[in-house]
Formats: structure tokens, sequence, C-alpha cells
């Protein structure tokens, strides 16, 4: 048994649902029944009631064996926390997860200049991750502080909001709208929208649905992909416009202009994401750092605990 198994079996618990808990797991849902499957059959008994062929219920052998893999899993990665938190600070090693339009931000930029003059002993070790793979790589331990659109909702993990970044309107540079005096949401809504799934973002897709909606409008989905990066290379090929948080205002790609629209007030709050019991102090210097020069830049929005 391994602890892989554990967290396919939590998934499917708390699921109750082969297809979503194999979405939910980035799994074939052949390949979790499997799993699940080989688990039963290490253990001796059925796990699961599979009699309504709509969803699964937990036997009474499952409901006792999911509490267990819950406390499993949590020591699992309390000690994973323990031990890299560890090495970091004997290594004088620190890794950081920035969203890919915070890090092209020009305070992004700033931040870590000030880090590096200050403390250039530390390795910073840099990475690009989306809001929700940030969350995991925090609560595995792969880094020690990130820097997204969202805090998550875990009471071990404190958000500190940063500043505020505009967004924007991303077309392709011969398009009419990058020489258009004035954009509006309504000249948006007729374009081709260029977009990515929801499971991706929630927050930012659902900012942007309901930016939309609440003035009556729609968006027509031309075509999606996975990335920032990815979007705007689609852009740059004139297939389409699609909306960004501004960090992206500084360094646009090339074929791509970056546009603001009229009446849109919206804005993305940045966050530091960290573990408070668990930082560094390479990683508590880094924060401390980070308000340093937000302040000096009057940019710093508070503090406060995610809830």
């Amino acid at each position: 048994m391994e602890l892989r198994h554990l967290r396919y079996f939590v998934a499917l618990a708390e699921e109750l649902h082969f297809g979503r808990a194999a979405a939910r797991l980035r799994l074939a849902q052949p390949s979790l029944s499997r799993q699940i499957r080989q688990l039963e059959d290490e253990i001796g008994a059925d796990l699961l009631d599979r009699t309504d062929p709509r969803h699964v219920t937990l036997t009474a052998a499952g409901m006792q064996f999911l509490e267990g893999a819950r406390q499993t899993l949590a020591l699992a990665e309390r000690t994973l926390h323990d031990a890299r938190r560890a090495a970091d600070a004997e290594s004088g090693r620190l890794a950081i997860a920035f969203v890919p339009s915070i890090l092209q931000a020009p305070e992004a930029g700033a931040i870590l200049r000030h880090f590096r003059e200050a403390q250039g002993e530390v390795r910073v070790e840099v990475t690009s991750l989306r809001t929700l793979e940030q969350w995991e790589a925090l609560r595995s331990g792969r880094v020690q502080i990130g820097f997204c659109y969202h805090p998550p909702d875990d009471a071990e993990i404190r958000g500190d909001p940063l500043w505020q970044q505009r967004i924007l309107l991303a077309v392709p540079a011969h398009h009419p709208l990058a020489s258009a005096p004035v954009i509006s949401l309504e000249m948006v809504a007729r374009e081709a929208f260029i977009w990515f799934d929801r499971a991706l973002s929630p927050p930012y897709h659902d900012l942007v649905r309901k930016l939309f909606e609440s003035r009556g409008l729609s968006i027509e989905v031309a075509q999606e992909a996975t990335t920032e990066s990815a979007r705007l290379s689609l852009v740059a090929g004139g297939l389409g416009v699609t909306l960004v948080p501004g960090g992206w205002g500084a360094h646009p790609p090339v074929g791509v202009r970056m546009r603001s629209v009229t009446g849109l007030e919206e804005s993305m709050q940045v966050w530091a994401i960290y573990d408070a019991n668990r930082l560094s102090r390479a990683g508590d210097a880094f924060l401390s750092g980070v308000r340093r020069v937000l302040r000096g830049a009057s940019m710093l929005d508070g503090s406060r605990k995610a809830s």
C-alpha cells in the first residue's frame, strides 16, 4: 500500500463518484477503479458499495478506513513539511512560486532584487505556477511562499494582501481595437474570445464571467488554452482577444497590444501565501522584505489571515 492509494481513496470518498474523483486526481477513470480495487484486495474488504451505477457509497469498513487514511496523509504531509523546512534552513534555500502574470509585474522584480541585495547568501528558486498549483505546492512543502490571486480556504495557511492588478484586454497588434481611442466591454463581447477551463482558476474565471453578466453581456469562446502564455500566443496569432491580469502590461508578448477597457474597474488582488508555523528564517526575511518594498512604494494593502 502506498500513500497515493490513500489519496485516491480519500478523493473518491469525498466525491462518491468515480468520474468526478478521476477528474480531480487527473487520472483516467479505469485507472482509478483499478487502483481502488487493488487497495480493497490488499485490505481484504470492500470499502465501497457499487450497487448504484450513478454513484458509490462507503461501507462500514470504508468509513473506518477513511478516518485512518486522512490521519495518515496528514501525518505524512507534516513530516514532509518539517524535513523540507529543516533542509531549507540548513542549505540557505528558499523556494518561491509566482503566478506567471504576477512574475511579469514590476513589483515582483523589485521584490526579488531587494532580497538578493539584502540576503545574497540565500539561494532563491523561483517557480511559475497557477494559483491552484501553488496551493498544492505549499501544502506539500515544495514551496515556502506563493504569490497568487486567491488564498486557499485552509486554517493553516496565511494570506497577506499585497497590491492590486487591473485587468487588461490583450488584442492582436494589427487588430482595429489595438488603435481604437476607446474600448468598451460591449466591444469586447463582440470579439472571438480566447479563454480557459474554469477548473484551472475558478476565482479569476468567475470574476470575468460575472463582469460580463452584470452588464447583460456574454462572451463567445472561440478557443481555450491552459496557460496565460498560451492564450497570449493565440492572440498574437490573430485568433481572438482575451482579458489578462495587468502584470502582462509591463512585458507584453510580441504581436500583442495591451489596452484598458472603459468602465472596467475590477482588479485582481495579489496575495502572498505561506504557512507561518513552518516558515524558515529565510522565508520570514523574504516576507519582511516584500512588505518594506511595497510599503516604500505605498502599495501594501495590509495583512489578514485567509478565511
